[in-house]
């Protein structure tokens, strides 16, 4: 385990905000960034990434499933970031952590037949389902990337870094003058342990921050925001409110030692007075 300062502001003094699977989530007193401290080593962390087991007070797996609904909602994502710019283009793209490589599909859609798509992703299962759909999808080596690529995708992958504002520098050696990034991740360092989604499903997830603290590391890298969007979670994925369901996981809690209750607000009629568009997508263009 390896105790770690804020990495948006290099701030030593948290407060604690929540524990979950035997780690703590800890909140930034400067600047209001969620993270976890102490955290497993970058070693264990890459090794967990590889095999989808992330090991806590117990061991969860995050491999999930190749999920082709995931299409619709990009779809939509897509339209709302670039309208028709996109549309029959020649465009190089990269996504990183492509999972089962869902977005690339939406994305080649909706471009010439001739541009280049590229995924990377560290997971095995989630790898080879890509490859044979036919996607080029491999475990990729990020550290010394070519200036090659329009865009370069992040999608649900911000809060799996141990230090984003480090990485996205190296990933934007990537880019061709004038390149974007799409950025995917949650906004949520306002909420309460309350009202937060659960499970936090930690050590996978290492940090959960706010458009503020994402956008300020993208324009401290060079980077003008070009849009921010906001969705809930796609709601045919998510648990959506069922009072018998509630009142059996309300017993798990209880009875079933370790048991994490699920919880999302959006589909709690609990919340429905919340903001509930938490689902962040940012298009950011670096300066030339």
């Amino acid at each position: 385990m390896q105790k770690v300062n804020c990495y948006n502001c290099q701030s030593s003094n948290s407060k604690f905000f929540l524990s979950e699977n035997g780690f703590n989530l800890v909140k930034c007193t400067q600047c209001g960034l969620l993270y976890v401290n102490p955290r497993p080593s970058e070693d264990e962390i890459t090794m967990a990434a590889m095999s989808g087991l992330h090991k806590g007070d117990e061991t969860i797996n995050v491999a999930d499933q190749y999920r082709p609904e995931k299409i619709d909602a990009y779809k939509i994502r897509l339209n709302d970031l670039y309208g028709q710019e996109l549309n029959n283009k020649k465009i190089s793209l990269f996504d990183l952590g492509c999972g089962y490589g869902e977005f690339i599909e939406t994305f080649g859609a909706r471009v010439s037949k001739d541009s280049t798509l590229v995924g990377s992703e560290p997971m095995e299962v989630k790898r080879l389902s890509a490859q044979q759909r036919g996607l080029n999808v491999d475990f990729i080596d990020v550290s010394n990337l070519k200036p090659e690529y329009d865009i370069i995708s992040f999608l649900n992958v911000f809060s799996h870094l141990p230090n984003p504002p480090a990485f996205f520098e190296m990933m934007k050696k990537g880019l061709k003058p004038g390149g974007e990034f799409i950025v995917q991740t949650g906004d949520s360092k306002d909420l309460t342990p309350v009202t937060h989604h659960k499970p936090f499903l930690l050590p996978d997830h290492l940090s959960f921050g706010s458009e503020e603290i994402v956008c300020n590391i993208l324009k401290n890298l060079g980077f003008e925001i070009i849009a921010v969007q906001r969705y809930e979670y796609f709601p045919k994925m998510h648990f959506k409110y069922n009072m018998i369901y509630d009142i059996k996981d309300r017993l798990k809690t209880v009875f079933k030692k370790g048991h994490q209750r699920v919880v999302h607000p959006e589909h709690d009629i609990r919340y429905r007075g919340m903001n509930l568009k938490r689902d962040m997508w940012i298009r950011a263009k670096l300066k030339s």
